[in-house]
């Protein structure tokens, strides 16, 4: 399974920094989704202390038609969370937006769903102020297929592309966005 070793390392970590453990967890190396190849899968492990529940859930791609560049205002993601309250009422008090790119102190962090990378020339770029450090934005930091940088709202202008990665999409088959499919919000 793709990542499996760093959402492992990210959970350890996570349940060190919020809970003091430091005994790791591990999954086991069978660990597969169920054999039905119409579905791309996630895997989501719910945990506090110690593994509280493991479920395959199908995966589907959006494609968002408009999204809105806004302040972050108080949203705080450092982990991952299974609530996304945040996110959920950004969505609920903009229903008019399939995603968000979020800003804070003025730099690009995240989509609501997604690490950010843009194409700037012949360099892709991150922001190097996410809210959350996602795996495949780390495994591509890793791999030297991404830089870090410190973006702003005017980078998404002047991109080549724009594109939102996660753990089940990588750089090649990410959400690709658009100029014309950002709105920002005047607090942005």
């Amino acid at each position: 399974m793709e990542l499996l070793d760093l959402h492992i390392n990210r959970m350890n970590r996570s349940r060190k920094l919020l809970f003091g453990i430091n005994t790791p967890i591990y999954l086991a190396p069978d660990l597969k989704p169920p054999e039905n190849l119409n579905h791309k899968w996630k895997l989501r492990i719910i945990y506090k202390k110690e593994i509280e529940k493991i479920e395959w859930i199908p995966y589907t791609k959006s494609i968002p038609k408009k999204v809105l560049v806004l302040d972050a205002g108080q949203i705080n993601y450092d982990f991952k969370y299974a609530k996304r309250e945040s996110f959920e009422k950004l969505k609920n008090d903009h229903p008019d937006f399939d995603d968000f790119i979020l800003i804070r102190d003025n730099f690009l962090t995240d989509g609501s769903y997604s690490n950010l990378v843009l194409k700037i020339g012949d360099r892709w770029l991150t922001p190097s102020t996410p809210l959350l450090k996602g795996v495949r934005r780390e495994s591509l930091l890793k791999k030297g297929k991404i830089s870090e940088h410190p973006l702003k709202k005017e980078h998404l202008l002047m991109a080549d592309e724009i594109r939102l990665i996660n753990a089940l999409l990588p750089l090649d088959d990410a959400i690709v966005l658009k100029t014309d499919q950002l709105f920002f919000s005047k607090k942005a």
